[in-house]
Formats: C-alpha cells, structure tokens, sequence
C-alpha cells in the first residue's frame, strides 16, 4: 500500500520535472529540484498541512528560484545532450514502428532548440509557458498557481509564444 507521500509523487512527479525543465533548461537540475521536494516533504510528513497540487507546484517554482539565485545561468555548450533530455521527458521505449534514428535526432533537436529558446525569455515568460505546456495545466490552474487573473495569464501567454516564435525564427 502506498503513503499519501508515494501517491502525490506517482501523480505529479513526472509534471513536476516537466515544469522545472521548461523553467531551468536543464534536466539534472530539474530533477534535483524536484527530488529536493519530496525530501522535505518527507521529513516533515507529520505535519498537517495538506500537500495540494498548487503547492507542489509552488515548490517546485521556489526551487527554481533558489537554482537561479546560486548559480549563473549554464551555458547552452554544456546542457545536457538531447537524448539524455528526451528520455527524461518522455521515456523513449522506441517500439518496432518508432521513427529511425536520424527522425529522433532532427525532433531531439528540435526540443533543445525550444528549450534554448525558452532561456531567452522573461522567468513570467518561462513559467506561464511551463505550466501551461509543459505540465499541461489549464488557463484557470496556470492563473491560480501565478496568482493572476485568466485574462492577463491568456495575455502573457500569447506575448511568450510571441517572443517564442521570434526567437526560434531568428534562429534559422
């Protein structure tokens, strides 16, 4: 039988390191960050406060911030490589009809692209896109979670995918 602990990692652990990665574009540290979490919500397990999903998510955000705050940014030369991210993501178990290697390779690439990309826009830029992307939360959730009413997030939104797709296109 599960905790109450194993069952809110085995819900959102995996959505929990998605957001991280789209915030820090790095997947050891999104990891460590997520991982950080669940260890002090171990070690205070007794406590009673109720473990929701926005305050997962909050402190996941929070441990980004501290990441952000210890470290200078990671130079895009020493992220890691794509296929490392991809089985992170996604778990890539390629069944017989997968596309080959050289379709894996042009979609790795792909997904590094965005993810430098990401690092070019403002952190509210970042973590709107994130939570609505990346951890597949929807517009009333990403609100709730950044404090701000839906229109101005639906606002934000459309201003980072905006900024995303300039920064993407100026690199071709």
């Amino acid at each position: 039988m599960e905790t109450p602990l194993e069952k809110l990692y085995t819900e959102y652990a995996r959505a929990l390191h998605r957001f991280a990665v789209g915030l820090t574009g790095n997947v050891d540290e999104a990891s460590d960050i997520v991982q950080n979490v669940f260890m002090r919500l171990a070690s205070k397990q007794n406590s009673s406060t109720t473990i929701t999903k926005a305050y997962l998510f909050s402190a996941v955000r929070n441990g980004v911030k501290d990441f952000w705050k210890r470290k200078r940014p990671i130079p895009f030369s020493h992220m890691t490589a794509a296929n490392d991210t991809e089985n992170e993501m996604g778990g890539m178990d390629i069944p017989d009809d997968a596309p080959g290697p050289l379709e894996q390779a042009h979609t790795a690439s792909e997904f590094t692209s965005v993810l430098k990309a990401l690092q070019m826009l403002t952190e509210e830029q970042r973590e709107v896109l994130s939570l609505k992307y990346f951890s597949g939360l929807s517009t009333r959730e990403v609100a709730a979670e950044m404090g701000k009413n839906e229109n101005t997030v639906r606002q934000m939104e459309f201003r980072a995918l905006s900024s995303l797709r300039r920064v993407l296109q100026s690199k071709k």
